[in-house]
């Protein structure tokens, strides 16, 4: 909108439509009424009436943000000529000279522009750092809590085969007592067995011995004649040697005995029977 009027103006300013046209008259534009027009150039002039009554001046507000300034001189130089007939010449020097002068107000302008550029990205930085630290010190508390997870697995595991090994080594161990335990006592059964044989090979030798050493006698006592034994041989003979007839110890005697019963033996035929005839 190129052009408005007092109204709308005072509308979109925000301020009456009286006090509007005080300032436009101040000013110096001529409005006399709310219906009167208001061109972009009555506003250029009414904020830099503004500016200048706020302690601004006007050629702040109107002033060109850079001014470029170009000069020009021009100075005659003689010069001599290089032989011995050479004429002086003149010579015209032309020097072009430009300068810029930019608005203070613009450059602090530009100035306060890059400080808050400056802290803008400062603090984009900033937000940037934490978060790659916040990043890095999840990762690295995500390492730490794997890392603790499987050592304590590594641990279990060590604990759990180190249990195995023991009770395996228990069992073992076990096995190996109960089979040395079993050895030894077949050992000691094996050294009875062995000790209750040589006793009844030494009892059945001392009783072949005895029996050889009666049938001697025996033999010797047969061989004598009977009108050399005294009365005490033939009495013992014929009380131990003689019964029914049988010689007493005789394989004859031993099986005739044993058809008797054993309840009608007498003691010295209980004694004759085991010594003459068990062997």
């Amino acid at each position: 909108m190129s052009q408005v009027t007092v109204s709308q103006l005072a509308d979109v300013l925000g301020v009456e439509s009286d006090k509007l046209l005080s300032q436009l008259n101040d000013a110096g534009i001529e409005a006399s009424g709310p219906d009167d027009a208001v061109s972009n150039d009555d506003k250029k002039k009414l904020l830099a009436h503004l500016r200048a009554s706020h302690g601004k001046m006007e050629s702040d507000a109107t002033a060109p943000r850079k001014v470029t300034l170009k000069r020009k001189t021009v100075s005659e130089l003689r010069v001599s000529g290089s032989g011995p007939r050479a004429a002086t010449r003149t010579v015209n020097v032309e020097v072009r000279k430009r300068r810029t002068y930019v608005n203070r107000e613009v450059v602090q302008e530009q100035i306060g522009t890059d400080d808050a550029d400056r802290e803008e990205a400062k603090r984009i930085l900033e937000e940037s750092r934490a978060q790659r630290e916040a990043v890095e010190m999840a990762k690295s508390e995500a390492a730490e809590a794997a890392r603790a997870k499987k050592e304590e697995e590594e641990r279990k595991a060590a604990e759990e085969s180190a249990r195995k090994e023991a009770e395996e080594a228990a069992r073992i161990a076990a096995e190996q007592a109960a089979q040395a335990e079993q050895d030894a006592r077949k050992l000691a059964e094996e050294k009875e067995r062995k000790a209750e044989e040589e006793r009844n090979r030494k009892l059945a030798e001392d009783a072949q011995a005895r029996k050889r050493e009666r049938e001697k006698e025996k033999k010797a006592k047969k061989e004598q004649p009977k009108t050399e034994w005294s009365a005490a041989d033939a009495g013992t003979y014929a009380k131990n040697c003689v019964i029914d007839g049988m010689e007493v110890g005789s394989e004859k005697w031993c099986e005739k005995l044993s058809e008797k019963p054993k309840g009608d033996w007498t003691a010295d035929e209980a004694a004759s029977y085991a010594k003459h005839c068990v062997l």
